[in-house]
This record gives structure tokens, sequence and C-alpha cells, in this order.
């Protein structure tokens, strides 16, 4: 990395905060912006939390839980549909307002701090953009790398096993075997995703990516 990319990275991430842009509803805001449909939407999907939960725990027939889960598909559509169009319009049409307002100085900010580094052309914004893209899948080959091989060797292989064993009724104690070695697999796999998301945060990836965001903001704002 270049001494102007980690400069620019550190201002970026220190004086662009997403935060406005990002920042969750108070339940006030709620209250004023939804209505009965979105009440009943949010309730419904509350209750089949519940029914899944009841359903796990009482000794009853997992079949009871295609009731929740068609439910819950079912609100999904309906809300995909309806929920923009049943907003309250005026306090929808502040909170658009307030967003855009939020998302222009966002972008002033990237594009002052920019300036004030030299990055004042486009053949410098994609130098940077391409320093950032480096970093960035450097850290997702490594990781990536060990997991296929993974795959490959204690998932891929033990499950074209299996198959056959299935196919020709072999041991059941070799069939145990084969499947201790894929639930293994998927172990390590949970580790090495876990891993790769701690060394995003540990080793400060993030840092690039939110440079990254900020650079393809640019792109759409010219």
């Amino acid at each position: 990395m270049t001494y102007k990319y980690l400069e620019v990275r550190r201002e970026i991430y220190e004086e662009c905060s997403e935060k406005a842009l990002k920042r969750f509803r108070t339940f006030k805001e709620m209250r004023t912006l939804l209505r009965t449909f979105h009440w009943i939407l949010l309730t419904l999907m509350l209750l089949c939390c519940i029914a899944v939960i009841l359903i796990t725990i009482l000794p009853i027939s997992n079949l009871w839980g295609l009731i929740p889960a068609i439910v819950t598909a079912g609100v999904s559509i309906v809300g995909e549909f309806k929920i923009e169009k049943n907003y309250n319009k005026e306090a929808r049409n502040k909170e658009l307002e307030e967003h855009h307002l939020a998302y222009d100085e966002y972008i002033n900010n990237i594009k002052n701090i920019l300036e004030r580094n030299g990055i004042n052309t486009v053949s410098k914004r994609a130098l940077l953009k391409v320093e950032c893209n480096e970093v960035l899948d450097k850290h997702k080959k490594k990781h990536d790398n060990v997991k296929n091989r993974v795959f490959d060797i204690l998932i891929g292989v033990p499950l074209g096993a299996l198959i056959s064993a299935l196919i020709y009724q072999n041991n059941e104690a070799i069939i145990s075997q084969i499947f201790g070695i894929i639930i293994f697999g998927c172990i390590i796999i949970f580790v090495s995703n876990f891993i790769r998301k701690v060394k995003f945060y540990s080793d400060g990836y993030f840092k690039d990516k939110h440079l990254l965001d900020a650079l393809n903001e640019i792109e759409y704002s010219e």
C-alpha cells in the first residue's frame, strides 16, 4: 500500500461516517410513519416466530411448522408489494428528504477529503480504487483457498463416498464415519469463516471496505 492510500483511507474512515445514512428509526418515528397495515404484518411475523419456537419445544409433529412458514412467506411477498405504498406519505417524504440531505453531506465530505489529498482526477481515483481492491482481494483469497481445500478433502470426497455407500448399502459403521468426517469439515469451514470475520476487523480491512464504498458512491454522484 502507498502512503497516499493509507492517508486517504484514514481520513475517509474518520471523517465520512455513514451513521446518518444507516441509522435505525426510533419508536416515535415508527408510530408516525407506520399505519395499521404495517402493524398487522409485524404482529403476524412475531406470532410466526413464537409458533416456530413452540413447535420446536412441544412434542408435536414438525409438519405444523409449515403453517408459520407459509404465513411468513405470504407476509414477505405482500410486504414487498405494499409496504412502501401504505406509509404515512407526509412522514415518509420527510424521512426521504432527511436521508437525501445526509447523503449529500456524506458525498461532499468524501469529495473534500479527496481534493485535499490531491485526488482530483478520475485517473487518480482509479489508482486508489485499484489499491483498495487489491487489499480486499488478498484478504478474501487467503481464506477462500483454505476453505476450498477443506471442502474438497473433508466434504466433497466424503460426500461422494457416502452416496456410493448408500447405493451399495455398505456397513453402517462406515457410513457413520463418513458422516463424522463431513460434519468435521463443516465445523472447520465455520471456524474458518469466523476467523476471517475476526481478522476483517482486527486487521483493519473494514476501513478498506469503507473507502471502496465511498469511491463507488462518488462515481454514482457524478
